[in-house]
């Protein structure tokens, strides 16, 4: 059993059933959604937001839609299809970093305070890192299906340069936060399980990739995700 995956089916659930039971906005309202993982901008987006005077809420849990225009942090636990279908006037941006930057940061985050020596039951190891490369890659497809027909909808990839004046533009914000220095890996290490991760899913050559990994797709979705890309560059920043 893997218990980091465990827990996303879980959180996902119980997001399904808030978002279908909580009293929502005017749906007409013109919200923000970022969707994207953590550790990818959500904080700067956040800080970007406020700084414009928007209500902005970042929270990894249920996001209250009533009472706040912009949302963020684990947004890829949101119910999209159902937000998109009620909130039909809003923008979800999917705020990406290439996979190999982001597995670190995920990994950080997953040992946290008090658990850097990676001992014990929590302590992640390459089928962990493999099942998470692998979700956040069915989570890009997913994005695109449900945007391929069109909507209003931005793919940046935050570790771009101009990639929040490329947001500002298009949602017509003023003022970029200043770019946050990254987070130095604590415990370099643990970088062997992540390099072994992707070789074994035979796609370390491409491990920079910030989007969709077409290596780890059926033909099928290799040919949505390249009409995709083509239709709908002008919204995609990567």
């Amino acid at each position: 059993m893997d218990i980091y995956r465990l827990e996303a089916a879980i959180v996902r659930a119980r997001n399904h059933v808030y978002f279908r039971l909580h009293r929502k906005d005017d749906p007409q309202k013109e919200k923000i959604f970022v969707v994207g993982h953590p550790r990818s901008g959500t904080k700067s987006l956040h800080k970007l937001f406020t700084e414009n005077g928007l209500r902005s809420l970042h929270f990894p849990g249920n996001w209250n839609t009533r009472k706040y225009d912009c949302f963020s942090d684990r947004g890829n636990y949101q119910p999209l299809g159902l937000m998109r279908a009620y909130y039909v006037n809003s923008t979800f941006i999917l705020n990406t970093r290439p996979a190999y930057k982001y597995i670190r940061s995920a990994m950080n985050h997953w040992f946290g305070k008090g658990k850097k020596k990676g001992t014990g039951w929590l302590n992640p190891g390459v089928k962990n890192i493999q099942n998470e490369i692998l979700a956040r890659n069915a989570f890009f497809m997913d994005f695109v299906r449900l945007f391929a027909d069109g909507g209003n909808f931005l793919v940046v990839n935050i570790e771009r340069e101009g990639a929040f004046d490329f947001l500002c533009d298009r949602l017509g914000l003023e003022r970029a936060p200043a770019k946050r220095e990254a987070q130095k890996n604590w415990k370099e290490g643990h970088l062997q399980k992540i390099d072994d991760a992707f070789e074994g899913l035979g796609i370390a050559d491409s491990r920079m990739e910030p989007f969709v990994n077409a290596d780890l797709v059926g033909d099928d979705d290799q040919a949505l995700y390249q009409e995709f890309l083509r239709e709908k560059q002008d919204r995609i920043y990567l």
